[in-house]
């Protein structure tokens, strides 16, 4: 089916939500329903989402309920032109918004996407996609966010902010059963310490679950659930104008893994049918994440807030691959990531109460990542096996184990200083602007070693140990002018510049010449207008944009022989929109649903040149960007009917649509995955302080690839194919 039929259908499918939720009228009525309204602090301070002039999704608590999400990566079916790819658990999942995205196996590579959970950045990748749990609200905010939060993103940033500590005591318990063997219960607790002064808040999750990959080497099942994650808060107020935030957390992430399934004849000869591998190598993504930090906030007379945010995070993470997904020993993967991270800000917000509001910072970050990546391809590498498993495909020699081991430290500083201000010229119209400058310095200690025999070469010492340094530093500005068309209707235009520094290639396959590249920047022009429409009974808001890179930091994996580097392309462009809309059809129905369009191109993106005369051999001028599907939609409904004792009967469903998407640069149509639809219900019963639910995710149990790649040197296609339908047995209760 065709990206324009799927769109349509979505749309049908939206419209037909709409008339089932009779009575729908948009006449004025007395007893009318309306939508609650949502606050947000991605200005560091409480606003009314309408009136801020971002694009920026917000998903309440009640919403994440509602679509079942239980961590990060599950918002990307909520939020338009949000990607993320691998299976659930991957530590090195990458993510992309608004078609840019980090690949986040290089310790070296700065993330595009910010993550930040009451104010403090996660850091790399493997605290990203972090637990649901306790949380108040979620804000996804599109484009270059340098000028509002800490760390320099140029995707954007996630903005998680928790429920705080409580004065009176409450406790929430989630209990989930279902297929897989699933056994999650998750909850919190939280109340009063000493009378007036010290609260407390704790939350803890701990699941389990079979996987459903079955590996027939033997008989285990790969991409199964085993981890715990806990997190407990004080709140000390100190004085009516002085409180101290304490804050720490612990995550065990364990998890048989099966990154990769081959698809082809080859898939069907080493283990047939999808969800079945055939490996004889262990397969493991672990984490071990924990983290502390302490905010104080304190509030001049005059109304002026001073924030000091301290924090200190460290993960490591352990991932093992068999490479060639299949029983014979050929080859595999080892790689061991180290994350230490300090951060300190301080923040001065204004009153907010007159016509000139600002938010000043300064922000420094020291952050240590250790990289260890080891590959084996061991004596039965090229040997044809009776079946003739790999034929003549693979490069290296046969009988002779090849090994190659990298190993590294990358060191990073950064300090920023930032500051946003925004001046209401008349009551209607108010113009904003924001400076930001960065400084970063990045030290690198790297070594490759080991004997790499193949057919076409001889390598020993590969890289010997070195040291390299770089500095970049660059000013971020932007402005823009927002204009309250009426007390439902805003609409704004805005502009604003992003960087991102330059940074080390830390993996396997390295060329010594290619260890390093360059600093990315660019430039996003975008206007939006946000409603209010009907009594608030509709939420209509959109925004379109257009972001032209230089230098843009380009992943690509193209070669078994040359592994995973980061490169810049010249000059890529992209744009595209997103529309969101939210409605209270009637005081028991609501509808939701949204849509996102990015279109992209490298513009000047030369990967080879003629070593003779310097012109390009090899272009990607005209490509789509890796990881940027053209279309991203959802669209949902929920219904309740009072049911006299038993309580309220609740119904949901949601659906979810992701076009298809290269998942490489040179755009090779086997790099090209499949558009798909996952739906996803609900159905319960609720009544005072607890639910209990029947639940389904991806209820038509549909077929589709999280991941897609074909890797030359052993001449497969690599495929991570989306979990099949899942269902179970929820209980909630509150106290």
């Amino acid at each position: 089916m065709s990206i324009l039929r799927k769109l349509r259908c979505l749309t049908q499918n939206t419209v037909l939500l709409l008339i089932l939720g009779a009575p729908f009228s948009l006449q004025v009525q007395a007893a009318a329903p309306v939508l609650d309204e949502i606050v947000v602090t991605a200005r560091k301070r409480v606003e009314n989402v309408q009136e801020v002039p971002i694009s920026i999704t917000v998903i309440t608590a009640a919403a994440l309920e509602r679509i079942g999400a239980t961590r990060v990566k599950d918002l990307q079916y909520a939020v338009p032109n949000l990607v993320f790819t691998g299976f659930d658990g991957n530590a090195f999942g990458p993510v992309s918004l608004r078609g840019i995205s980090t690949e986040a196996r290089v310790n070296g590579f700065d993330l595009a996407l910010g993550v930040y959970v009451d104010g403090i950045y996660m850091g790399r990748s493997m605290g990203v996609n972090s637990d649901l749990v306790g949380i108040e609200r979620v804000e996804v905010l599109r484009g270059p966010q340098g000028t509002l939060f800490g760390r320099n993103t140029t995707a954007g940033a996630i903005n998680i902010t928790s429920k705080k500590p409580s004065e009176e005591f409450e406790a929430e318990i989630n209990v989930n059963v279902g297929n897989f063997n699933l056994f999650d219960v998750r909850g919190s607790m939280s109340g009063e310490i000493v009378s007036d002064r010290v609260f407390g808040r704790i939350s803890a999750i701990s699941k389990r679950a079979d996987g459903y990959v079955e590996n027939l080497f033997d008989d285990r099942t790969f991409n199964d659930a085993d981890y715990t994650w806990w997190r407990g808060q004080l709140r000390f107020v100190a004085r009516d104008d002085l409180i101290i935030d304490l804050s720490f957390d612990d995550l065990q992430d364990e998890h048989i893994a099966a990154f990769n399934e081959l698809s082809g004849s080859k898939g069907d000869i080493s283990a047939p049918g999808v969800h079945t591998v055939n490996m004889d190598s262990p397969a493991s993504d672990n984490r071990d994440i924990w983290g502390a930090s302490a905010t104080i906030e304190y509030t001049l007379p005059s109304g002026l807030t001073i924030t000091s945010l301290t924090a200190y995070r460290d993960g490591e993470s352990l991932f093992e691959n068999d490479n060639d997904t299949g029983p014979l020993a050929q080859s595999s993967t080892f790689f061991r990531d180290e994350m230490e991270q300090f951060t300190q800000e301080i923040r001065l917000v204004s009153p907010g109460d007159s016509r000139l509001n600002y938010v000043a910072g300064i922000f420094y970050l020291s952050q240590t990542l250790l990289t260890d990546h080891d590959l084996l391809v061991l004596e039965q590498a090229g040997i044809p096996s009776q079946n003739d498993f790999y034929g003549n495909s693979v490069f290296f020699t046969p009988g002779v184990p090849t090994i190659d081991e990298t190993f590294g430290i990358v060191d990073v500083e950064a300090i920023a200083v930032y500051a946003n201000v925004e001046f209401d010229l008349t009551d209607n119209v108010t113009i904003f602007g924001g400076l930001r400058y960065t400084e970063e310095d990045k030290d690198l200690v790297w070594e490759e070693s080991g004997l790499l025999l193949t057919a076409l070469d001889l390598r020993l010492s590969v890289i010997p140990r070195f040291e390299d340094s770089l500095s970049d530093s660059a000013i971020s500005p932007t402005a823009g002018i927002s204009w309250s068309l009426s007390e439902s209707v805003n609409v704004y235009g805005k502009w604003a510049r992003g960087f991102r520094s330059g940074g080390f290639n830390t993996d396997l396959l390295i060329p010594s010449n290619e260890i390093s590249f360059d600093s990315e920047t660019l430039d996003s022009f975008e206007i939006g207008f946000k409603s209010e429409l009907f009594d608030r009974r509709v939420r209509l808001n959109a925004a379109a944009f257009y972001t032209d890179y230089s230098d843009l930091q380009v992943p690509t994996f193209e070669n078994l022989l040359e592994g995973l580097k980061i490169g810049n392309a010249a000059e890529a462009e992209l744009w595209g929109f997103e529309i969101e809309v939210d409605a209270a059809v009637s005081e028991n129905t609501s509808v939701w649903g949204s849509v996102g369009y990015v279109a992209s191109e490298f513009n000047n993106f030369v990967r080879a040149r003629d070593p003779i005369t310097g012109e390009p051999t090899v272009t990607y001028d005209g490509n789509r960007l890796p990881q940027a599907p053209e279309w991203t939609a959802n669209v949902g409904a929920e219904w309740n009917k009072d049911i006299g004792t038993l309580g309220d009967l609740v119904l949901s469903l949601d659906a979810s649509y992701r076009g298809d998407q290269y998942f490489g640069a040179n755009n090779d149509p086997r790099d090209l995955s499949g558009d798909y639809v996952l739906v996803n219900g609900t159905i319960g019963i609720e009544k005072d302080n607890w639910r209990v639910s029947l639940w389904a995710r991806n209820l038509l149990d549909k077929l589709y690839e999280n991941e897609l790649r074909f890797v030359a040197g052993f001449e497969e296609q690599w495929v991570n194919y989306g979990k099949p339908r899942s269902y179970g047995l929820r209980f909630q209760y509150e106290f």
